[in-house]
């Protein structure tokens, strides 16, 4: 349809256009605009006509309609803002109608003289008047509503201005606001009921309009209410809990029905969504049929999809609602007498779930992915039901097939679901879980079509379920068969997977990629890597790769993961890998570089009886040795020599720790060592050149000649401040005799504009600035230096700079020579660093101080716009001397203005690190940063303050200085943490009362928050969240501290824990709940109390305590022993906690539990049972599992049906689940349907249907093609007709006593020990067990047999019932 615009630009006359033109197209632009006013009107009356208000609209409950309400009802609850905007594109569309129509009258009045032509010019000026009419209106409108918001409040009736309202009055104002949106509310609620009842003689069970074809002046003014009252409920929670849910429902569940629009139903669902308050609201709208219109919602196609949306909200709304299952057994569900308890439950029916279920298994739908999410929070609550429904069939295929965006959220649930038992019984060993592990282990003979973002999407899944407890242990089963099929995939000469495996175990081992890994890689020689230039470089070297000396617990989970999968045969099928001919050489490499980096992992985790029987490599030394075969001793040679290459390059490369002598090494390579005796000699050789030598330089390097610096030789000045300079008799004679040094000076004078002017390059700064610094530490280091430059006007120059930016000294310099933009784009920022090498020396701190230049800094100190300045002056400062530069420091830690603070904060914690020794005036001012107003600044205090307390000395100084904490919370937890671990410091915290304050807490509650912020460090730490944190530098990957931990470092903490008697009631939990696996309150105390016994026990005064109460045994028994996987991997870490001390790791190895040691026999805190031997076998091993209790459900027997024309329709939508008979069905249905017509208009036949459907599963498509085929509308008397059919054909017989319940069909009973229940088919059917029903008396019923026929062959067989 043209639209007006398009009418205007089409038919407006042009300056350009002609009389005969005109005249010519006469005729045919007649038929045009005939057919562009029958547009134009249909437009306007679509667009413009507005609703006639009913009598209803005008009750005084609610505010009477407005005439911005009567043009576009739909407004009506809107933002004033939001309907500012809608009034205002409004305006703008009726002037372009208007335009559009006197363009058209014009035209029309110029060229038409026919009847037809007249009679729709009167239209167009009728038209055209309601336009003009409409935009007064608008205007009208737009006028009040601006109006009213300049007087805010005024739609409380109450005033905005009033400075001095008390509590009582606003509390007066919430309450008023409480009442008058009840009001409304019920209001709304009326109106809805009335326009319900009004609309309802209009609906019928008769054939009709599709659902949402148009939208009609009733659905405008219904939506307007619906939108009013949702705003109403999402403003105002109370009115939630005020309105009375059995008027709600009647009201709003109309608005549901097939008649409706589509937007009618979705803000229908919207609305019902913010009114749900509890399950009994919800068991009122489920009687009033909420269920079945969800479930024709549901099974709609993607025309809906808002509609769908809408449902999908409100249907995870009922999460919230959940309650505890009731006492007496549901109408729909039957439960076994000896099933444990569900857990949870969610008030969704069983019909509901399976039309849900079908929406998540349908790929084509646009909410699939939202469906599965839903689906899978679903069976977190409630699993049972989920099982039942065939959900977890659902959430098994999705996983299956591995898709990225689902598999991690899938991974998380599965790994929730196998830790406790209960929930590990709905899983069968070898099927479900490990269907993953499929997608590599079918790559062979695929290469083809290999799916490369497939096979990484699944190693993600793969690495974070492997990352964790439950995972490991879980695929650890049946003799590591799961992770003996991923390692085995390398053996597949297909280099994609081989890459994308190598890449896995690199990211599942927490492995570190050393910098060096890009140019082995790429082929090139490592021995040149890291080594420092012949000559010198402007660019440092490399820094070293640093070691980690101390241990973690992922380290302790690393060490298991390690020997499981080298258990599993990891290391020969690198070696497989690194041996092959002719093969991928970037993933040779790689494969190579994997294998040294997992032998590094062995040496420094397991074992040394362990670890020396793998490093012994002997598959790759028994093919260096196999000398009756050339190539395959070459091969080895090579694998050998390369593995050996890697282990030399990285010790060459590694970090060494730093001692107080410098001293060469066997790590520093000979070129290194003569690099720096050349250097050294040079040095000594350049300060003793002759005379003529000397002068001969310094004429060379241009100063004394040319008064321009860019003649200058500033490579040969650097070497003369460096050599010659450097004699004090060469420095002296230069500043006596030659013009060198005062030709030099003037050129940093700032006001010279010379060297301030330069720009800020690299090569500038490596030069002018570096040269400056130089200068004046020669000058420095003579006394007539020092007197030339208290002479110059250098200092002087660069005080009156820094007093063109002082407040204090009047208005500021226009263009001051430190300006933001100077400093970022020139080198006067190189004046920062010569006042700090001024600084390094008393003389220097002399001259500042009489050139007031410290003065100075005070006062740009306190300038908040300048913070690059006061980073230039704390940065190149020098703290060594007491004095000014300390003052300048301090000052800058109490800035007004906080960026300064953090900034000045942060420089002083690198200053405490970067000391050798602890000086007491930086811990100072560090304490003094804890009193910071601003959190951030406190924050970084006890940072740098936690790093610098882990050496004793500084920690005792910073005891004695008594600092107070408490104000600082839970931050300052781990300092103080830190403190208990001295003894002083115990004391000094027992006397403030915290020791035992604490204590009472933590044995109370801070056990157990401790167990949920040490499982979230190390799901950050072995990267189960997919963060991957423990790539990052900065990630020290050290457990948070232990309260009970910290007590039992001193001899005193000890004490006071055994008079309290705290472990003795830990030891006492772990007896009687060591083997606990339901209750999830004891559970969780369980892992508390290992927690802490762990940590006790880690330090030497601790240890007794594990003696005394001789709970080790049991702690053993948990690890191996216990049915829950995650108690069983928290006594796995805290028995590496116990290996901590010597006489831990002694008692382990008796108990079969071998610890890891350094080379001089110190314990790192890795304890792993005995490796090849039952120990390990009985830790990995899970007890034997069976199915839990079936929930078999019975289906309720309807009344058999009355005619043979409903057997067969029934027949055939049974055969339409089955895949082998359903075009067979569907071909049947659509034969009687036309046949039949009349017969799918049965609401009694439609409930025996959707009774089928709500107790089978079906498939999407066959859901909706199964309803579509019903000509009936889905409205509330509809409901009420499906209510009284099924009171008519249900027979609710009471069961007789003392009969025991049904039990499974013997092929679905458990098949092995870990029979799933994931597929409600093996577990509901159509037809009744032989002889599990009792003769009872009344009418007989008859069963739903499928009808078999025989064909081919020379006959049919005839039909059998």
């Amino acid at each position: 349809m043209p639209s007006i615009s398009d009418a205007r630009r089409a038919y407006s006359p042009t300056p350009s256009a002609s009389a005969s033109a005109l005249t010519a197209g006469a005729t045919n632009l007649a038929g045009a605009i005939v057919g562009v006013g029958a547009n134009l009107l249909s437009l306007a009356g679509s667009r413009s006509d507005p609703p006639t208000p009913t009598p209803t609209q005008q009750r005084p409950s609610i505010s009477s309609p407005t005439p911005t309400l009567a043009l576009l009802p739909q407004m009506d609850g809107m933002d004033p803002q939001l309907q500012l905007e809608e009034l205002q594109r409004e305006l703008d569309k009726q002037r372009k109608i208007k335009d559009g129509a006197e363009n058209l009258l014009h035209v029309v009045s110029s060229t038409t003289t026919s009847t037809a032509g007249n009679k729709h010019l009167q239209s167009v000026e009728r038209e055209l008047s309601s336009a003009r009419e409409r935009i007064q209106l608008l205007t009208r409108a737009i006028s009040q509503l601006k109006g009213a918001e300049r007087v805010p409040g005024a739609r409380r009736g109450t005033s905005a201005s009033e400075p001095g309202k008390s509590k009582r009055a606003q509390l007066q104002g919430e309450i008023e606001d409480f009442k008058s949106a009840l009001q409304s509310a019920r209001a709304c609620v009326a109106q809805l009921a009335e326009l319900g009842r009004a609309a309802g003689p209009g609906q019928g069970a008769g054939p009709g309009p599709g659902p949402g074809v148009g939208v009609g002046q009733g659905e405008h003014t219904r939506l307007a209410y619906l939108a009013r009252l949702t705003e109403v409920l999402q403003r105002n929670v109370r009115v939630r809990y005020e309105l009375e849910v059995g008027e709600f429902a009647l009201a709003v569940m109309p608005c549901l029905s097939d008649s409706g629009s589509k937007d009618l139903r979705t803000s229908a669902y919207r609305l019902i969504r913010f009114a749900l308050v509890d399950t009994a609201g919800l068991g009122v709208l489920q009687e009033e049929g909420l269920d079945w219109y969800m479930i024709k919602t549901l099974s709609r196609d993607n025309k809906h999809v808002e509609e769908t949306e809408q449902a999908l909200k409100l249907l995870r709304a009922f999460l919230s609602l959940r309650s505890d299952p009731p006492a007496s057994t549901s109408s729909t569900t039957t439960s076994s007498s000896s099933a444990p308890p569900a857990g949870q439950s969610v008030p969704i029916s069983e019909s509901l779930m399976r039309a849900f279920v079908a929406l998540a298994e349908s790929s084509e739908d646009l909410l699939h992915l939202a469906a599965l999410e839903t689906l899978a929070e679903l069976v977190l609550v409630d699993i049972d039901l989920v099982c039942l429904t065939g959900g977890m069939r659902v959430l098994l295929q999705a996983w299956a097939e591995g898709g990225a965006e689902i598999g991690p959220a899938l991974a998380g649930v599965f790994l929730y679901l196998i830790d406790r038992p209960r929930t590990r019984g709905y899983f069968r060993l070898g099927c479900d879980l490990e269907s993953v592990f499929s997608v590599f282990s079918e790559v062979y003979g695929t290469r083809q079509s290999l799916n490369i973002l497939r096979l990484r999407a699944c190693s993600k899944t793969i690495s974070s379920m492997l990352r964790s407890w439950s995972g490991l242990l879980y695929f650890s089963l049946s003799d590591r068969r799961a992770i003996a099929s991923l390692v085995n995939t390398l053996r597949i000469p297909i280099p994609e997977s081989r890459e994308v495996l190598i890449d896995f175990f690199f990211e599942l081992m927490r492995i570190r990629p050393p910098k060096w890994h890009g140019e082995f890689l790429q082929g090139k020689r490592l021995t040149l890597y890291g080594r420092a230039p012949l000559l010198p470089s402007k660019q440092p070297p490399p820094p070293p790769e640093t070691l980690s000396p101390k241990l973690s617990l992922a380290d302790q989970f690393v060490a298991l993961l390690v020997s499981i999968f080298i258990e599993a045969g990891l290391l020969d099928a690198l070696a497989v890998v690194v041996q092959e001919k002719g093969g991928d050489e970037a993933v040779v490499r790689r494969a190579a570089l994997l294998l040294d980096e997992i032998l590094q992992i062995v040496s420094r985790v397991l074992p040394g009886r362990v670890s020396s029987a793998i490093l012994s490599l002997p598959a790759l030394f028994a093919m260096a040795t196999s000398f009756k075969d050339g190539d395959r001793r070459n091969t080895g040679i090579n694998s050998l020599s390369s593995l050996d290459s890697l282990d030399r390059n990285r010790l060459r490369l590694q970090a060494q720790p730093q001692t107080n002598r410098n001293r060469s090494n066997s790590v520093d390579d000979a070129v290194r060592r003569g690099q720096r005796q050349a250097e050294q000699t040079r040095k000594t050789m350049a300060a003793a050149v002759d005379d003529k030598t000397f002068a001969a330089m310094i004429l060379d390097t241009q100063v004394t000649t040319s008064r321009d610096s860019g003649k200058w030789n500033a490579d040969l000045l650097l070497e003369v401040m460096d050599g010659a300079l450097s004699s004090s008799k060469r420095l002296e004679e230069v500043l006596k005799t030659s013009k060198f040094c005062r030709r030099l000076l003037p050129f940093y004078h700032p006001f010279a504009h010379r060297f301030s002017d330069l720009r800020r390059t690299k090569p500038n700064e490596q030069r002018w600035v570096r040269l400056g610094c130089r200068f004046l530490r020669v000058l420095m280091s003579h006394p007539e230096g020092q007197r030339m430059l208290a002479e110059d006007k250098f200092l002087l120059e660069l005080m009156e700079c820094f007093a063109q930016l002082d407040p204090f000294n009047g208005a500021p310099a226009s263009d001051p020579i430190f300006s933001k933009k100077r400093v970022e784009e020139t080198l006067t920022y190189g004046y920062f660093e010569m006042l700090g090498t001024l600084s390094q020396c008393q003389e220097g701190i002399e001259l500042l101080q009489r050139f007031r230049i410290f003065t100075a800094f005070y006062h740009l100190s306190e300038l908040k716009s300048r913070e690059d300045l006061i980073k230039g002056m704390i940065e190149h400062l020098d703290y060594s001397r007491d004095g000014h530069p300390r003052i300048v420091l301090s000052k800058a830690l109490t800035s007004s203005y906080k960026h300064i603070r953090m900034y000045a904060t942060e420089h002083l914690g690198k200053l405490v690190q970067a000391s050798e020794e602890p000086h007491e005036w930086t811990l100072r001012l560090l304490l003094t940063q804890l009193y910071d107003p601003a959190v951030e600044v406190c924050e970084q205090a006890v940072y740098y303050l936690q790093e610098a307390c882990q050496s004793s000395e500084v920690l005792q100084m910073v005891v004695r200085m008594r600092p107070t904490l408490e104000h600082l919370g839970e931050l300052g937890h781990p300092l103080l943490l830190r403190f208990m671990s001295n003894q002083a410091g115990f004391r000094y915290l027992r006397e403030a009362r915290y020791v035992d304050r604490e204590m009472d807490g933590w044995f109370q509650e801070r056990n157990l928050q401790y167990v949920i912020q040490v499982e979230a460090f190390l799901a950050k730490a072995l990267g189960q969240d997919g963060t991957e944190e423990f790539m990052d530098p900065d990630f020290d990957g050290i457990a948070p501290p232990h309260f009970y931990g910290e007590m039992a470092k001193t001899e005193l903490g000890c004490q006071i824990i055994h008079e309290k008697g705290h472990f003795a009631e830990f030891a006492q939990v772990i007896r009687q709940h060591g083997l606990e696996d339901e209750d999830r309150e004891l559970i969780a105390k369980l892992k508390s109390v290992l927690w802490a016994v762990g940590n006790i026990g880690s330090h030497h005064h601790g240890f007794q305590f594990i003696e005394e109460e001789d709970i080790l045994q049991n702690i053993i028994d948990i690890a191996e022993q216990s049915a829950v996987l995650s108690v069983r991997g928290t006594a796995y870490f805290v028995l590496g906690l116990l290996s901590c001390t010597s006489e831990g790791a002694e008692i382990l190895y008796e108990y079969g539990w071998e610890a890891t040691k350094t080379p001089l026999g110190e314990p790192t805190g890795i304890c792993l049972p005995i490796a090849q031997g039952e120990k390990m076998e009985r830790f990995l091993d899970i007890p034997l599992w069976e199915p839990p209790p079936r929930i078999y459900l019975e289906p309720r027997m309807l009344r058999p049906p009355t005619t043979p024309l409903e057997k067969d329709v029934l027949l055939a939508i049974a055969n339409l689940g089955n895949s082998m008979t359903a075009n067979t069905a569907s071909r049947t249905l659509a034969r009687l349907k036309t046949r039949h017509h009349r017969l799918f208009s049965s609401i009694t036949l439609l409930y025996r249907v959707l009774h089928l459907i709500s107790t089978h599963s079906y498939r999407f498509s066959v859901r909706k093609y199964v309803l579509d085929l019903f000509e009936v509308r889905l409205d509330p008397k509809t409901i009420a007709a499906l209510r009284k059919a099924a009171a008519s054909l249900q027979e609710i017989t009471p069961p007789p006593a003392n009969v025991p319940a049904a039990k499974p069909r013997d092929s679905l009973r458990a098949r092995g020990r870990t029979r799933s229940i994931s597929d409600d088919e093996e577990i509901v059917s159509l037809e009744g067990e032989p002889g599990e029903e009792e003769e009872e008396e009344g009418p007989p019923r008859e069963r739903l047999e499928a009808k078999i026929k025989v064909s081919g062959f020379g006959g049919d067989a005839p039909d059998e019932a």
